[in-house]
């Protein structure tokens, strides 16, 4: 779940987790089925649709050459707000009971400012769609019950590397790099899950992590101390 800066307790991030069951009730848009055949976006915005494929494809590239398989069906649903059960500062959800991956519209999102910390453009949107659908796609590869920290982790890693370069660079200068960021990891997921993903992804792309550490993350191995 990508959620805006805010202060909120541990109690609260733990029961409003990227993957916390939930019922929408919202109303959608009509069905577009992607190239990726197995993705379905239910959009009022062709553009939005249009993205919103993209950004899972490019989820399911990215996580495919890490050795993930993907999920026979993937349902993304663009709203205006999330549902009353997810944090309304949230820009997506993936609703673990139902399967299916919420994202605000781009217009909607648009009304946040800068949420992200750089200028909303399309590049931006698809990588928050990217973040959502990494959840459903992670969901279906754990090999044990995930902590919220490892999800993030992975859903970071994606949000990053699917993303444009100079909207990247431009969100990483504002937090600098800590090297015992996983001491502090739940601490820091809950005042700023941004900042979480940006020692996420900084982690991911050091030679002795990467494809082997998300790995680890599956089978539980490590962030799971903080579940």
């Amino acid at each position: 779940m990508l959620l805006r800066r805010t202060n909120i307790s541990w109690c609260v991030v733990a029961c409003f987790a990227a993957v916390a069951l939930l019922q929408a009730d919202s109303v959608y848009g009509k069905p577009f089925k992607c190239h990726s055949k197995n993705v379905t976006v239910y959009a009022s915005d062709n553009r939005d649709a249009v993205d919103s494929c993209r950004g899972a494809a490019n989820a399911m590239k990215f996580l495919a050459s890490q050795g993930l398989s993907m999920p026979a069906e993937i349902t993304i649903r663009l709203v205006t707000e999330m549902p009353d059960t997810v944090m309304k500062s949230a820009l997506g959800a993936y609703v673990r009971e139902t399967r299916e991956v919420h994202v605000l519209t781009y217009s909607a999102l648009q009304l946040r400012g800068r949420p992200l910390k750089a200028p909303l453009n399309r590049s931006l949107y698809r990588a928050v769609v990217s973040h959502e659908v990494a959840h459903a796609i992670a969901a279906v590869n754990f090999k044990k019950e995930p902590s919220y920290l490892g999800q993030e982790y992975i859903a970071y890693v994606t949000f990053f590397s699917t993303m444009e370069s100079t909207q990247r660079e431009r969100i990483l200068r504002q937090f600098p790099p800590e090297e015992n960021w996983q001491v502090q990891a739940p601490v820091i997921y809950a005042f700023n899950s941004l900042e979480y993903g940006t020692h996420a992804y900084r982690h991911f792309l050091k030679a002795e992590n990467g494809k082997g550490f998300l790995n680890k993350v599956l089978h539980g191995e490590v962030l799971s101390e903080f579940e």
